[in-house]
């Protein structure tokens, strides 16, 4: 699907991400103003997940068909941000369309999601720790060179049609970046969500235990394998693996609330493991600076 999309539908913006960066929080934000419109689930993942976008635009309408005509309309996946095919396709669709990009310390943003995956998600065991995941996992890794996936979404979208935050401003001033994003989509910017000041889904709130970790993990990466290789939902469907897999996983772990939510820090690694990521993510912070003209020297 390759070819410029005219359709009668249309969306007023897409959270393109990025993850662990307070999107969570965003979108809860964003669906509490009466004038806005969220899609039916978070992380639609229409625009990145190939059997999904082979369904077209009928399959996407579908999650905002609760959604009233006089409402600004739009969704929120993370994963869009790091995924080179994923700008051209909602451009196709939808050229006009404004994008939301929430930023953090690349360093950070790589060990929250670890944290995340590992311990909110039960993804025990994919990797025997952080520094084997950030050399293995793609989206872990990659998600933090923010430059370079911004120069992609900078060869469709004017810079005007990209807001881009920052994890850090939000930590500050929630209430002033709630504002700020609610300008943009062109609502009343008065309006203050119950959500402003509460953390949402905060790494280390909750936990997982998984009873056997070598089943969940290769459960996860069976998962991850078939829906990268483009498998069809309706096999997915039809030979029943998606209702099987979702069943191990859950099966498997058990939730259970932590007393008090646990801080990460960058301080818990070890010294060649900062270097390392340093060095990962210099060069490219250092692009971005000149990108959007702002000092990020506390990500150095």
């Amino acid at each position: 699907m390759d070819i410029k999309v005219k359709n009668a539908f249309n969306i007023d913006f897409i959270g393109i991400g990025a993850t662990k960066c307070a999107t969570t929080w965003i979108y809860k934000c964003l669906e509490e103003h009466p004038q806005i419109c969220g899609s039916s689930i978070k992380e639609i993942n229409f625009f990145n997940i190939p059997f999904r976008y082979k369904k077209g635009i009928e399959y996407y309408k579908k999650f905002f068909e609760h959604c009233r005509e006089n409402q600004v309309r739009g969704e929120f996946s993370s994963e869009y941000f790091w995924r080179p095919e994923v700008p051209k396709r909602i451009y196709d669709y939808f050229p006009n369309v404004k994008l939301i990009l929430s930023l953090r310390d690349p360093r950070e943003r790589a060990y929250s999601h670890y944290r995340f995956s590992k311990r909110i998600q039960g993804r025990v065991g994919n990797y025997k720790s952080f520094e084997d995941a950030i050399l293995k996992s793609e989206p872990l890794r990659d998600t933090g060179f923010y430059a370079k996936h911004l120069k992609d979404y900078f060869e469709y979208f004017s810079r005007e049609q990209i807001l881009i935050l920052f994890f850090e401003d939000i930590k500050k001033n929630p209430k002033d970046v709630i504002q700020r994003i609610y300008k943009f989509l062109e609502v009343d910017s008065t309006f203050l969500p119950t959500s402003v000041q509460k953390k949402v889904n905060p790494t280390g709130s909750r936990r997982k235990r998984v009873k056997l970790p070598i089943l969940n993990s290769l459960a996860y990466k069976i998962w991850d394998w078939a829906e990268r290789r483009c498998f069809s939902e309706k096999f997915f469907t039809k030979t029943g693996l998606r209702k099987t897999g979702r069943r191990i996983i859950l099966k498997n772990k058990e939730s259970y609330k932590s007393e008090k939510p646990e801080k990460t820090s960058l301080s818990e690694l070890s010294k060649e493991t900062k270097q390392y990521l340093d060095s990962l993510y210099k060069e490219d912070i250092e692009d971005l600076e000149k990108l959007l003209n702002r000092d990020l020297n506390s990500w150095k």
